[in-house]
């Protein structure tokens, strides 16, 4: 496990980083990581744009690939017990509706591995890296929390990442950032994450 930085915002080294899933950013969310960049850039941190390595382009389709290929043993007890009160969603996995493949799984584990190690190797370089945290603003109400494609990736590369608020959306609901660590980064990332919260969320 990291120890703590110690460092104030003067001191961090920031890597900002639009990540594979750019593209499905709203305005609000891909605004909202570059205010916080020249945030944290105008209280002094050294901030810098970072784009990960070509295998990074299918961890997404990776992390889709474990999550329904695992979910055909993690759900099968209550399937077995209790299959009229699971919900569909879980009756799929264990069914195998997607049609998940040993080697389609084999595959997804190798990128995940290669990934990992490609991340972490970007550490100590950076202190922390900025990525968006959402597609866009908070969703209105309660019945959906969102896509969760700017999340997936880190849960696969088994990162910790903290998010904070940068703006409002157009909704004025809260649009947020996140930041991101290696592996078993957590006290650090959250010593980053108290040195750098006040001068992202400035709101």
């Amino acid at each position: 496990m990291e120890a703590p930085t110690g460092k104030t915002v003067q001191q961090l080294r920031i890597g900002v980083c639009q990540g594979p899933n750019w593209h499905l950013a709203e305005e609000e969310s891909q605004n909202a990581l570059l205010l916080a960049a020249k945030r944290l850039e105008a209280a002094g941190a050294i901030v810098e744009e970072l784009a990960l390595p070509q295998p990074f382009e299918g961890i997404t389709e990776a992390q889709r690939v474990v999550l329904l290929g695992e979910g055909r043993g993690a759900f099968l007890q209550e399937y077995l017990q209790a299959h009229g009160t699971l919900h569909a969603d879980f009756r799929d996995r264990v069914e195998n509706f997607a049609d998940i493949t040993g080697p389609q799984l084999a595959g997804a584990y190798n990128l995940a591995g290669d990934c990992r190690k490609l991340w972490d190797a970007l550490f100590p370089r950076f202190d922390a890296v900025l990525t968006p945290a959402a597609v866009g603003e908070a969703p209105l109400g309660r019945q959906d929390t969102g896509n969760p494609v700017f999340n997936s990736m880190w849960t696969l590369l088994h990162v910790p990442c903290i998010a904070i608020p940068a703006t409002r959306g157009p909704h004025g609901m809260p649009v947020g950032v996140q930041i991101v660590g290696p592996r078993f980064g957590d006290a650090a990332l959250l010593d980053v994450a108290a040195a750098v919260a006040p001068v992202i969320d400035a709101e």
